[in-house]
Order: structure tokens, then C-alpha cells, then sequence
């Protein structure tokens, strides 16, 4: 739905859990890494915590149905860029 290059984004990796995207991050070290909190294999938030241990440049933006204060406050502390609640608004 969102025309990455009108962004500059020029390349964009979809995993399908976890476990897969950490494993593709520490490959690619990407710049902005979009993720869900409740996640197979790896929930987002433990993803986070290990893709900042390894790629500490990367931005994070969490997008969740759950707006659980927990979430929140891990999100924070891991310096997430935002926090988007399902369903995304895409003006958002």
C-alpha cells in the first residue's frame, strides 16, 4: 500500500516471523525496520532487544492491534521511532 521509493526506500524485506527477521537484519542492517508486537517464533519486542544489540543504527516502528502499556513502555525504552495501532490509518 505505500510506494517506498516515493520515500527513497529503494529495497524492502518481508519476513514471517521473528526468529527469520532477526536473522535477515543482522544480514542486511537495514535503516527502518517495521514490526509487529506478537510475532511467531520471536515476539516484537524480544526481536527489538536483539536487533538493537546488533544493529544499533537501525529505527524501529512498532505497528500492534494491542495497545498494552507494557508494549508501550518497551517500546520506549527501546527508542522506537513510533508505536501505530492496528488497523493502520495510512495517512498515519
Amino acid at each position: 500500500s505505500i510506494d517506498w521509493e516515493d520515500y527513497g526506500v529503494s529495497e524492502v524485506l518481508q519476513v514471517e516471523d521473528g526468529a527469520e527477521a532477526l536473522r535477515k537484519a543482522t544480514i542486511h542492517r537495514p535503516e527502518i525496520v517495521i514490526t509487529d508486537i506478537r510475532m511467531h517464533k520471536l515476539n516484537g519486542i524480544e526481536f527489538a532487544e536483539r536487533l538493537v544489540a546488533a544493529c544499533p543504527d537501525s529505527k524501529l516502528l512498532f505497528i500492534s492491534g494491542y495497545m498494552d502499556v507494557a508494549y508501550l513502555k518497551s517500546a520506549i525504552r527501546l527508542a522506537a521511532v513510533d508505536f501505530v495501532e492496528k488497523p493502520i490509518k495510512l495517512p498515519e
